[in-house]
């Protein structure tokens, strides 16, 4: 399925191997992105650069990875927001729209003030899951 992501191209495919044996079958050199939190393969094909983003797709009796293909970088630097606009547009909603810097800084000092109120230190990662909103990774 295509759909967009802030206005660029997004492909998307569910598959049941590794999407770096797919590279690599078809001899195309790809560079794994130093990401602590996401998995984004850089690679050219075509003559035009591709960022793949994979997440696991959790096949109960195989492998599978859900693979986000597009052209460029999000533009709030968050490749798991792209999985989130996926899955709003699967639904026949709008797509997500880029939250404007004021929004990420109020979203982002409620945080802090909820974090210190509660007297925990929490992980953006631990943050997201926990609450199950994915909005921004800088929040």
């Amino acid at each position: 399925m295509r759909f967009k992501h802030y206005g660029i191209e997004v492909s998307h495919q569910r598959i049941g191997r590794k999407f770096e044996d797919c590279l690599k079958e078809k001899g195309i050199r790809y560079l794994e992105l130093p990401l602590l939190e996401d998995k984004v393969l850089r690679y050219e094909y075509e003559g035009k650069r591709r960022y793949a983003y994979i997440a696991p797709a959790n096949g109960r009796e195989e492998y599978l990875e859900n693979v986000y293909i597009t052209s460029e970088i999000p533009e709030d630097l968050s490749w798991s927001n792209i999985e989130l606009d996926y899955r709003i547009q699967r639904e026949k909603e709008s797509p997500m729209l880029l939250p404007s810097r004021a929004s990420s800084k109020r979203i982002s000092t409620e945080r802090a003030k909820t974090d210190e109120h509660n007297g925990t230190a929490y992980t953006r990662r631990q943050k997201r899951v926990e609450t199950g909103i994915i909005k921004c990774v800088w929040c």
